[in-house]
């Protein structure tokens, strides 16, 4: 079971001119449970005992390792660190060096076998009885030059390259390993008790694909028998999202009910604010200003990878501008007559946002201020409009195949 705790907060240089660099980023206290309960995992920082002041990069993290059936502490282990050292003659700029990275997740399995991902994208491997079995580096030892190359992104906040990525245990082979799918597919594993990387073995496929679909299932039908909450699982894609996704991916049939299910997800992951910040006129909206449903994202992406064609809810929400008295309200649509497919034609240079709206609903994704539409015509298309700077439509496009179906354009998105 994983936890994700690192927060990456964005610093505005006029707020905090002591950080113009980076990106804070905030390891929280956190905990981690076995599938079966009976493990569990703690990792306390002193610099969180004080909840009303947030430093971030917090360090000397003191992990416990409990058997909740026995009530009984089994191991504890402190996070590497170094000597203390002083800034300049100022002895209250006293800080300690970290000699391994802080944790932000951490997995434990019903073998009492946890796994410590760090903020330097470390994977820390300690067996039941508190042995360090081996530290992975996953950005050196498990990805290729050319996967980081492309796959991961420099921010200020550090590399970037998990999302969509599923991490669990599995078995083969009598042997007991890790693995990380990340979204392009590829199964980085390491085996547990002695810390290496493996490649792929057809044993070892076929353990990832049955704990894959198994995942899928198990989320899909606890959303089915009404035990699934939704909440924001700080910044990676909750459960859900994630099961959705990879039920498209692996072509998952059995998934289509739960699919359905959560097709109307209120859910909202994420919110962009791009474009001229000029003031927009009362009860407009600005194309590059939205909030995505990232729950129907999914699940619409993996329907129409399983030959399903999704319902009628749209993806994205934009508010309208408001003056000082007002707060921004959702727009409110005004349908035109006629299908989306079939108005998806009409769409034209000069438009404003709230017609393209009006004809055709909110787009499914919006990358780099270009709005998206995955079109289901009888030959499938997905619909590109671009925006000038005056906030009306700059061009129209269509592409064949649609974006769902071109390779991993949509995954990556």
């Amino acid at each position: 079971m994983r936890s994700f705790i690192a927060y990456t907060l964005l610093t505005l240089v006029a707020v905090l001119p002591r950080r113009t660099d980076a990106t804070d980023v905030f390891f929280f206290d956190i905990e981690a449970i076995s599938p079966s309960g009976r493990y569990q995992v703690t990792a306390k920082s002193p610099a969180n005992e004080d909840r009303d002041r947030r430093i971030p990069f917090q360090s000397s993290f003191v992990y416990t390792f409990t058997d909740r059936q026995r009530d009984e502490v089994l191991w504890t282990r402190k996070q590497a660190m170094g000597e203390p050292y002083t800034w300049g003659d100022d002895s209250e700029h006293t800080h300690t060096q970290m000699l391994e990275g802080s944790p932000a997740s951490i997995y434990v399995s019903d073998s009492g076998f946890t796994v410590i991902y760090t903020g330097w994208n470390e994977l820390i491997l300690v067996d039941r009885n508190g042995r360090k079995t081996g530290k992975v580096n996953i950005l050196e030892d498990c990805l290729t030059d050319a996967e980081n190359a492309e796959y991961v992104h420099a921010t200020t906040a550090g590399p970037v390259w998990a999302g969509r990525s599923h991490w669990y245990f599995a078995t083969a082979d009598a042997k007991e390993y890790f693995i990380i799918r990340p979204w392009w597919g590829r199964h980085l594993i390491v085996e547990l008790l002695t810390g290496s990387v493996k490649m792929p073995t057809s044993s070892l496929v076929d353990a990832a694909q049955k704990a894959e679909t198994e995942y899928v299932l198990r989320v899909l039908d606890s959303v089915l028998d009404g035990t699934a909450t939704e909440c924001d699982c700080c910044g990676h894609f909750h459960e859900l999202d994630l099961a959705a996704y990879l039920a498209g991916v692996l072509g998952i049939k059995e998934a289509v009910p739960g699919l359905r299910k959560v097709e109307d997800s209120n859910y909202i992951g994420m919110s962009a604010i791009g474009g001229s910040l000029e003031e927009m006129p009362e009860g407009r909206i600005s194309p590059f200003r939205y909030s995505a449903y990232t729950t129907r994202q999914n699940v619409h992406l993996a329907l129409r990878r399983l030959g399903e064609k999704p319902g009628p809810f749209p993806c994205t929400i934009f508010r309208t501008e408001h003056n000082q008295y007002r707060r921004r309200q959702p727009y409110e649509r005004n349908p035109v007559p006629g299908s989306r497919e079939s108005n998806a034609e009409k769409v034209k240079k000069e438009m404003s946002p709230e017609q393209v709206i009006d004809l055709i609903d909110t787009p499914d994704y919006v990358l780099h201020g270009q709005w998206q539409y995955d079109i289901d015509a009888q030959k499938a298309y997905t619909l590109k409009i671009s925006w000038t700077d005056e906030k009306t439509v700059k061009d129209v496009s269509m592409v064949r195949p649609p974006l769902w179906q071109e390779g991993t354009v949509r995954d990556q998105q």
